[in-house]
């Protein structure tokens, strides 16, 4: 008996996937056991699936990465439903599971991440670097547990192998995109919308997200210009939102954000579609679905010039240096101010987004080790 792990992921990007992958699985194969935390389960709750129909679903309270009682529950279970092979979608589990155990891992910070990434996530507040540190020496032990890996990019499997010492064998990649949503959902009429220019930072709320960098940009573009916003997908007292209010040179300057809260999945589209751009600041990423979701929903695009994101964007995007607002603010400017270079990011992004597997795609290459009957030979 299979059994599919997602007892552990409560925000971000790594919800959307889950939430994909469990309805393509509930559609595709049955007879599975199914560990969801609330918060995926909700989501998918909120796109219709019926939970208790065919599948065996546990509900989650409290992830493993913080219950030791939550880890006994899930061992345990292991045993009693004769669980075979486990599928945890994102690690780590925080469980040795007895079975095969298959993870999908995308944490840069453990696999790829530089001495850079932390300085600039905490700038120089060691302790909090000492702390992250010791976080991701804690992944890491629980990461080597799996028997194989799924990740998203060669950068970050290299890094699984020669950090963590697993055979490059063991490891597949398996390029992520956005959710189908994205792709299937009516476009809305082509002309700008009306009001100042809306950015959106479509975003969890994370330190590596350089989510204060807002403050920055903003300080410099009020010199320039006032109509614009930045819309920002954390709650308003955030830590995050908390530093961003604070950096800002002017009180005045706050009505140049605009705090969404979370969205969720269903909502999402309708978010993204009322921006005429999107923005991504992050200095640590291993494939952050943001990138193809404006592509798929023809917005610019605006990301932090770094290596992972080159990668991935290629000339779909336009590269601002987080480190320099001065000249970042200028390139936004330009760009807000120039629908030629707008509509040129759109269209390379069109092409760029065809370089990674639709949905269908993805879902066969996960199938390939997670269904097949001969798992231990792979």
């Amino acid at each position: 008996m299979l059994a599919i792990n997602a007892s552990n992921l409560s925000k971000g990007g790594a919800v959307q996937v889950a939430v994909w992958f469990i309805c393509k699985m509930m559609k595709h194969s049955s007879g599975n056991v199914y560990f969801l935390s609330r918060q995926v389960s909700e989501q998918l709750e909120k796109r219709l699936v019926e939970l208790k129909s065919t599948n065996d679903v546990y509900i989650i309270e409290m992830s493993p990465a913080k219950s030791l009682k939550t880890r006994k529950f899930l061992l345990r279970k292991e045993t009693e439903l004769g669980i075979t092979k486990v599928f945890t979608i994102f690690g780590p589990s925080y469980i040795n599971f007895k079975s095969y155990h298959i993870m999908g891992f995308a944490d840069g910070w453990v696999t790829h991440s530089t001495l850079n990434s932390f300085f600039q996530s905490y700038r120089l507040n060691l302790y909090k670097i000492f702390l992250h540190f010791l976080s991701c020496l804690y992944k890491a032990y629980w990461v080597v547990k799996a028997d194989r890996w799924f990740v998203e990019t060669e950068v970050a499997k290299k890094g699984l192998s020669k950090r963590l010492g697993i055979s490059l064998g063991n490891i597949s990649v398996i390029s992520n995109n956005c959710s189908d949503i994205f792709k299937t959902a009516p476009y809305p009429d082509s002309s700008r919308n009306v009001g100042p220019f809306k950015l959106l930072y479509f975003t969890a709320d994370y330190d590596h997200k350089l989510i204060f960098k807002i403050a920055e940009l903003i300080n410099e573009m009020s010199k320039y210009k006032e109509d614009f916003i930045f819309n920002v997908t954390i709650e308003k007292d955030s830590p995050s939102a908390v530093k961003l209010i604070k950096s800002l040179e002017c009180e005045a300057y706050i009505k140049h954000i605009k705090f969404l809260g979370k969205i969720d999945l269903v909502d999402a589209v309708e978010v993204v579609d009322n921006s005429d751009a999107m923005i991504h600041l992050s200095c640590l990423e291993t494939f952050s679905a943001t990138y193809l979701e404006a592509m798929y929903r023809n917005k610019p695009l605006i990301v932090s010039d770094f290596k992972f994101s080159r990668d991935i964007c290629g000339n779909a995007a336009s590269y601002i240096d987080v480190n320099d607002a001065i000249t970042s603010s200028k390139i936004i400017l330009n760009l807000m101010d120039n629908p030629r270079i707008q509509a040129d990011l759109i269209e390379k992004g069109k092409q760029r987004r065809c370089y990674y597997p639709v949905a269908d795609e993805r879902f066969q290459q996960y199938s390939k080790y997670i269904l097949d009957r001969n798992y231990n030979e792979l």
